[in-house]
């Protein structure tokens, strides 16, 4: 697979994609091959494409993990839906064999950085390698910087912090990240769960772990991530099913914001304003020595700045959203 990838890279330059191209195009193929929250920012970005370009033909290209995310933030009947298993020898060259005989005019593969998702649109009569586009600041907002990939305008709104109705029978928790420095730890997801309960009485908590965590001692359900379709369809399910999301910055906060589920964002290191879309509505919780500051300490290997909220009762936090973001690459802003 690999050599195959890079054979074909060789021979197939990036090409830069204009307005014109897209208005003169009539199929479409985007290839999301990324981390699981840059895959949900890709699939909520380009239902704003789909909808402002309705009369293409478009194909969602992805893994069978993220496609039933892709299936349900797209929500859109008419649109050819694939995954792919790169390590399948015959389930490769089918998919290969059908972006051949698509003929399709344009690719795209937002926030994808791999030669995997370049592979696939390679296959198109024009592609666009995202990596190659994407030159912005790290403090660039997410979702604006696939918005300018795509062509799309940038919608100036800013991000709603709104408290939480008391209405909750149902939360899901999601403390993990593949980032460290942005975890809630065994001990402060403890003292978390205690003031959900204590906050809203009434409430049934399910705590989605990734495989790797599963063994954090906590009283209440447990829902174990797995890299299939099944599970991702399952989590979906019961996200669905919930009244409240509690999330650090990680892909299941964005999915609960695109499917606007009613939700708690606990920020560490990470800007709210660099993380969150310009139009969701949230309710942020996350340490006042970090107003204005996106940290980018690559040593931290202890985010005082997430465990601290929770040494306090974390719903006596006011965050005063700033849209001024300043970068921090040497210390930690909050000793």
């Amino acid at each position: 697979m690999k050599i195959l990838i890079k054979n074909r890279l060789k021979n197939h330059k990036h090409f830069d994609i204009e307005i014109e191209d897209i208005l003169q195009s009539d199929k479409i193929l985007f290839s999301i091959f990324s981390r699981y929250g840059d895959g949900i920012i890709s699939f909520k970005v380009i239902k704003e494409f789909i909808d402002k370009y309705p009369k293409k033909k478009y194909i969602i290209l992805t893994s069978k993990q993220q496609l039933p995310y892709a299936k349900k933030i797209i929500n859109q009947n008419d649109i050819k839906f694939l995954h792919v298993n790169k390590r399948n020898p015959i389930n490769l060259y089918r998919t290969v064999n059908f972006l051949k005989k698509e003929k399709i005019n344009l690719g795209f593969n937002p926030w994808g950085h791999g030669d995997d998702s370049e592979f696939f649109i390679s296959y198109c009569k024009k592609f666009s390698f995202y990596k190659k586009f994407d030159n912005s600041s790290k403090t660039a907002n997410l979702y604006d910087r696939v918005r300018k990939y795509l062509h799309l305008p940038i919608i100036n709104n800013k991000i709603l912090n709104i408290p939480i109705l008391n209405n909750i029978n149902k939360i899901i928790i999601a403390p993990i990240s593949s980032d460290i420095t942005k975890n809630i730890n065994e001990q402060s997801l403890n003292i978390l769960i205690k003031h959900l309960k204590k906050e809203f009485i009434q409430s049934s908590i399910i705590v989605a772990l990734p495989r790797e965590h599963k063994n954090m001692k906590i009283d209440v359900e447990k829902f174990i991530f797995a890299k299939n379709a099944i599970n991702s369809t399952n989590f979906l399910d019961i996200l669905l099913q919930s009244d409240l999301f509690v999330g650090v910055d990680s892909g299941p906060l964005h999915l609960a914001l695109a499917l606007n589920i009613d939700s708690i964002g606990v920020f560490g290191p990470t800007s709210p304003f660099t993380i969150l879309d310009n139009n969701q509505t949230i309710k942020i919780y996350r340490d006042t020595k970090l107003r204005n500051t996106f940290c980018f300490v690559k040593n931290c290997t202890n985010p005082i700045c997430i465990h601290d909220l929770f040494k306090n009762n974390m719903f006596n936090h006011d965050y005063c959203l700033d849209d001024t973001i300043t970068l921090e690459e040497k210390e930690c802003p909050v000793k």
